[in-house]
Formats: C-alpha cells, sequence, structure tokens
C-alpha cells in the first residue's frame, strides 16, 4: 500500500507543476528574418523561442504560458536589402490567454501590434502596413488571407523593427482549482478512510 501511495504522490507532483501551460504558436514570415522573444515587461527583451531568416519559409515556433502571468511577445526583425516586412499569425492553445484583440487568434496588423526601430523599451509607435497577404513583391504566404505585411516606420530605409503585442491573462491561476492540490486533498481523504478501517 505504501508504494502505490508513494507512486500517487510522485504522480500527482509532475501533474501539477504543467498543470496550467498553454502554448503560443507563432508563424512569421520576415523578410529577411527575426529573432521572436516572451517577456513578461514591455520594456525587457525576454527569452528568444524562434527564429528565422528566409521570409519564404513560414517559420513555426512555439512557447509556453503559465497562467494568472501577462506576457509580451516581441519580434526583432531585421532586412538585408531591399522592402522589409513582416507576415504572420499567432494562437493560443488555451482559454486562459487572449491577445490584444481579446481572442486566441492573431495576425499581423497595424492595429494590436506596435513597434519602433530603437529596442524594446516601452516607447511604440504605429506601424506601417504594406498590403495582406499576396501583396508584391512576396506573393502568397500560407497564413491567413487577412494578415498584413506591416514594418515600423519606412520599409524601404529601417532595416531594424521592434514589435511587441499583449499576451493577457484571463483571470489569476488562484481562481482555478489547482490539480496537484486537488489531488493531495484526495490522497488525504482516503489515508484517513484507511486509517478509520485498520481501527474498526
Amino acid at each position: 500500500m505504501r508504494s502505490f501511495l508513494k507512486t500517487l504522490v510522485l504522480a500527482t507532483a509532475f501533474a501539477g507543476s504543467s498543470a496550467f501551460a498553454g502554448t503560443l504558436t507563432t508563424q512569421l514570415h520576415v523578410d529577411n528574418g527575426f529573432v521572436a522573444y516572451l517577456s513578461t515587461s514591455d520594456t525587457e527583451t525576454g527569452t528568444a523561442f524562434g527564429a528565422g531568416n528566409n521570409w519564404g519559409a513560414g517559420y513555426v515556433n512555439t512557447a509556453t504560458l503559465q497562467a494568472g502571468q501577462d506576457y509580451y511577445l516581441h519580434i526583432f526583425a531585421y532586412d538585408q536589402g531591399g522592402i522589409a516586412g513582416m507576415l504572420g499569425q499567432l494562437s493560443i492553445d488555451d482559454e486562459q490567454h487572449v491577445f490584444a484583440n481579446g481572442s486566441q487568434f492573431l495576425m499581423t496588423n497595424a492595429i494590436h501590434w506596435k513597434g519602433n526601430n530603437s529596442g524594446f523599451n516601452g516607447v511604440y509607435g504605429d506601424l506601417t502596413e504594406l498590403g495582406g497577404n499576396g501583396a508584391a513583391p512576396w506573393g502568397w504566404q500560407n497564413v491567413s488571407s487577412d494578415t498584413q505585411w506591416i514594418w515600423a516606420g519606412n520599409a524601404d530605409l529601417n532595416n531594424q523593427a521592434y514589435f511587441s503585442t499583449k499576451i493577457s491573462a484571463v483571470r489569476p491561476a488562484a481562481d482555478v482549482p489547482e490539480p496537484a492540490s486537488l489531488a493531495l486533498l484526495g490522497l488525504g481523504l482516503v489515508g484517513l478512510g484507511l486509517k478509520r478501517r485498520r481501527k474498526a
């Protein structure tokens, strides 16, 4: 019986540690390249979780989101000649976070994104929309037809851009029962039941 309880306690601990993790998925085409970061502050770069250097490839990357935590998705984008641009779509696989548009799906546009040409410093301005998916010179990419090519400032002259969009926690993690705590409560009740049965 003891080995069963030990196994149950260990399984509960592992289950509880990742109980509230959601996944952010990004699919980006950046002319010419990018590094994607997830940060808890709009003035700090954050932790890199994806990169690419071929705008036609459409890089898919994922990052983990913890319940109750707000995040900022930061994209450092760079150009290597000619016009610059960023196009993409994002999704979240849980209902505990929403993008700046209030949903679990977001596309590049000048409404829900902000940026600059100087860094992730919290001082961002409006972006330039360069046309929808399919616009010249890039042509059609494998993302939603509603996505917009965007850039900070002049897309022909500014070779670096810093983009930011907020990911908000819908409610604090404390509002949701933690599976590990519930399992431990259940274990305690089982233990009390076994103890009572032995006494009887």
